[in-house]
């Protein structure tokens, strides 16, 4: 049986390769700590959404939040728009697409024109406002708030009268 010799430069161009691969997967996770996700990047000291420059955005104190929004010294952003009108100081996620401020309640980048402080988030997109029921922004018609509760299936809910699916009656309650 023949013995294999490995050149010595051989294996120090490995562990060279190998740390340089180390090295690159540490700055993405450093990068992605640091509150950038991926569907944002940083190009040329500009900050982009898909590919799309956020003029606006400070790099230096920008950082993802959660449920599409990200925020700077400045704005809040929602899936990489500025969120105008959002009181910033006072603004927090509640959900994905769902913030709210010490004015109310916003859905994506809008305003709802609800009181934030009788929001309750229910969850599979669906929350009350007061008596009401919505799925996003819309409202759920028809929607019995003291028995309306989330399904385990994504975008499902009922209440005693009805199975509601992104928001609608859904006709086969089989």
């Amino acid at each position: 049986m023949k013995k294999i010799q490995l050149h010595p430069g051989i294996i120090l161009l490995t562990f060279a390769i190998f740390f340089m691969v180390i090295s690159i997967f540490n700055f993405q996770l450093k990068a992605v700590s640091q509150g950038f996700a991926p569907a944002y990047s940083l190009k040329n000291e500009s900050l982009f959404y898909l590919n799309k420059p956020m003029f606006d955005a400070d790099i230096s104190t920008f950082k993802v939040l959660a449920g599409g929004y990200a925020q700077d010294k400045n704005y809040i952003y929602y899936d990489g728009r500025t969120v105008l009108g959002v009181d910033r100081g006072t603004f927090e996620v509640l959900g994905y697409g769902i913030g709210k401020d010490k004015a109310g309640v916003w859905v994506f980048n809008k305003p709802m024109g609800v009181n934030g402080d009788t929001f309750k988030a229910l969850g599979n997109l669906y929350y009350q406002v007061d008596n009401n029921i919505y799925y996003f922004e819309t409202l759920v018609e028809g929607a019995d708030v003291e028995t309306f509760v989330p399904m385990s299936h994504d975008y499902a809910a009922r209440d005693e009268n009805n199975v509601y699916y992104r928001g609608r009656i859904w006709e086969d309650k089989d």
